[in-house]
């Protein structure tokens, strides 16, 4: 491959500047949205941003499925984790979690990138802020931010679209 022909296709695409830009507005609103975990939010906008509304919905959709797969058995884990104190029981726990959460992924017809991504948020869920009742509370924010970042790109995917189409229904004007 020639130097010209690498430089041709190293311009960003459409997508990638929609993905950047509802990035960059998950970080923006991470300012002033108490809260909202802007990380996760930002990674979620990245993940779920496609070449088209109806794609980057569907992208979206299971985003949020395999995040709240992951969360609820986090959650779930936490709730027993508290009630025994037994570290070896924890260890269990976590580990049969963890294949429920791949399990329920493919139930919910995840593909298996996405089954990964939500065992990697019950993991998320299960070990930050270890031994605190605030894994709760971190746990419904990530589903929350993870929400926020697919309506980012949604949003920022459907105002794309509507100016492109509306830029070719104008007429051309002859000077």
């Amino acid at each position: 491959m020639t130097w010209n022909e690498h430089f041709k296709q190293s311009f960003l695409t459409k997508t990638e500047v929609r993905m950047v830009t509802a990035a960059a507005l998950c970080l923006l609103a991470g300012q002033w949205v108490p809260h909202l975990q802007t990380m996760t939010a930002a990674i979620s906008a990245v993940m779920a941003a496609q070449d088209s509304r109806a794609l980057t919905l569907r992208a979206g959709i299971t985003r949020l499925t395999v995040t709240a797969v992951g969360g609820a058995l986090g959650i779930g884990v936490i709730l027993l984790e508290i009630l025994s104190s037994s570290p070896a029981l924890a260890l269990l726990l976590g580990t049969a979690g963890l294949l429920l959460t791949v399990f329920g992924c493919k139930l919910a017809k995840a593909p298996a990138f996405q089954a990964r991504i939500g065992a990697l948020n019950f993991i998320l869920v299960t070990m930050t802020l270890p031994g605190t009742e605030l894994r709760l509370q971190y746990a419904l924010f990530r589903l929350v931010s993870t929400l926020f970042g697919v309506l980012a790109v949604f949003l920022v995917t459907a105002i794309w679209q509507a100016i492109e189409k509306s830029r070719k229904k104008e007429p051309a004007t002859v000077r």
